[in-house]
């Protein structure tokens, strides 16, 4: 909120109308962009095998009183213990597991490296730690 707001401070009192729906709908841009980026970067990290896996998944229809199954916990029907899916799909879920893991990883370091270099380009905004002239030097004609 203090980006935009720095943002317009240096827009004249009558064009704040047209300043605040150009931040707002280049935020919107922004979000939708980031947010396609992110989702591209965890799908890129699932094997072909296991994004089938998981269309399977979400595909089949959930049937009354079956037992959930997690893709990052112990697979087990919760009485003696006993595992509810064969030995090579627990491995696929396994797998998934990881995949997923990594996938979340490499959106979060992007997240992380996108914070910085925001946090840089914020340091370059008018104002702090250099003088602001404040709201009403934008109303204020130029000198010269």
């Amino acid at each position: 909120q203090t980006t935009f707001v720095t943002g317009l401070s240096v827009v004249p009192l009558k064009e704040i109308a047209n300043g605040s729906s150009l931040t707002n709908a280049t935020r919107q841009v922004i979000q939708a962009i980031a947010i396609a980026i992110l989702a591209t970067v965890l799908v890129s990290t699932l094997s072909p095998q296991i994004a089938a896996m998981q269309q399977n998944f979400l595909d089949t229809p959930v049937t009354p009183g079956s037992a959930p199954i997690a893709v990052c916990g112990p697979v087990s029907s919760g009485t003696g213990g006993t595992s509810i899916l064969p030995s090579a799909e627990s491995a696929l879920l396994a797998q998934a597991c990881q995949q997923n893991i990594a996938g979340f990883e490499s959106a979060y370091k992007i997240t992380f490296y996108a914070a910085i270099a925001a946090l840089g380009m914020g340091l370059l905004l008018p104002g702090w730690p250099f003088k602001w002239a404040g709201r009403r030097g934008a109303d204020e004609p130029p000198i010269g």
